[in-house]
This record gives structure tokens, C-alpha cells and sequence, in this order.
């Protein structure tokens, strides 16, 4: 028992340096996100009227089927649909990111804009009142961190590639992308999807 508590000591500490290591990665990512994110947010009130309507036609299709998906989930039902979502996401962001980081980039560049307009056309529907953020606190402060890792740990397992020894390197990245993808990325998710079934609920 004290060796699997020494042993899980030390696989944190493995966790938290690599994310030391990452610390480059993981600033740049936070920046676009918010970047994408600000984006998003801002486009309803800049964009052209005949872009404003085809976006937030596209917008409500897109809600429309997530309610859908979600209408008749029971708590716990609901709160697996948040979790498995949101790990599926981190885990493609990670893993595919072995193609020189190019599906994360995509992913970081796609989730921040969608994530600004929902909130911007939400917050449009309730009369301008962007109050609507502070919903997001209780489960975002630890589901965005997880994800904003994801997708930066991910552009980082690409950079392999310009590595002299790419097996080697390869190996390095991958073998502790797992190892922050269970014991940090999927607890911050875990706890974030058990915040957000209750606040719906």
C-alpha cells in the first residue's frame, strides 16, 4: 500500500514537470484560445447582417441537436454524455497531434470559436447580458485548463518530428501525454462534468 502511494507520488511529479517542460506550449495555446474564443464572441456584433443570420441559423441547428441528444438523460445519463465528450476531444487532441500537431490546432482554433458564439448568441437572447460568463466558472475553471492542455500537449507530441532521434523523441512525448491524459486531464474533466450535470439539473 505505501509503494502504490509512493509510486502515484512520483507519477504526479512526472505529470507536473512535464507540464514545467510544456510550460511554452501551453502559454501559446491558452493565448489563441482566447484569442478564438474573444473572436467568436465579438463576431455577432461586427459581422455583416446576411453573415450574422447564416451563422446563427448554423448556430441554433447546432443546439437544437445537442438538446435533443440530451432531453431524455437522466443524471447520470447526462453526465456521462459531458464526460465521454469532452474526453474524446482531449484524447483526439492529444494522440492524433502525432500529425505535426495539425488536428489540436484545428481543434484549439475550432472550439474557441464556437464556444465565443454560443455564449455571444446566448447572451444576445437574453437582452446583451453577458452575466451569462459567470455560468461557465463553476465547471470551466477546471474543464477549459483540461482541455487548453489537451490541445497544447497535442501540438507538442507533433514537434517530434524535428527531433534528430524522432523514435526516441516519439516515445518521450507520447509515454507522458498518457500519463498527464489520466491523471490530470480526465480528474479535471471528471469533477467539471459532475459541476456542470448538476447545474443543469
Amino acid at each position: 500500500m505505501v509503494n502504490e502511494k509512493i509510486n502515484l507520488k512520483k507519477q504526479y511529479s512526472y505529470v507536473f514537470r512535464y507540464l514545467k517542460d510544456s510550460k511554452v506550449h501551453i502559454t501559446l495555446t491558452t493565448i489563441f484560445f482566447l484569442f478564438f474564443f474573444i473572436l467568436g464572441f465579438v463576431f455577432p456584433y461586427i459581422a455583416s447582417p446576411e453573415l450574422y443570420t447564416q451563422v446563427s441559423e448554423r448556430i441554433k441547428e447546432i443546439v437544437k441537436e445537442l438538446i435533443n441528444e440530451t432531453k431524455d438523460l437522466n443524471f447520470f445519463g447526462l453526465w456521462w454524455f459531458i464526460l465521454s465528450n469532452n474526453a474524446l476531444i482531449s484524447l483526439i487532441s492529444i494522440f492524433l497531434g502525432v500529425f505535426l500537431g495539425i488536428i489540436p490546432g484545428f481543434l484549439l482554433l475550432s472550439n474557441g470559436l464556437l464556444i465565443g458564439l454560443i455564449l455571444s448568441f446566448v447572451s444576445i437572447a437574453n437582452g446583451g447580458d453577458v452575466n451569462i460568463l459567470y455560468n461557465l466558472l463553476p465547471h470551466g475553471i477546471f474543464e477549459i485548463p483540461a482541455v487548453i492542455i489537451s490541445f497544447a500537449l497535442g501540438i507538442k507530441l507533433g514537434s517530434f518530428m524535428f527531433y534528430q532521434n524522432k523514435r526516441k523523441a516519439l516515445n518521450h512525448l507520447f509515454r507522458n501525454s498518457v500519463r498527464t491524459f489520466l491523471l490530470l486531464i480526465i480528474p479535471l474533466l471528471l469533477i467539471a462534468s459532475i459541476i456542470e450535470t448538476a447545474m443543469i439539473f
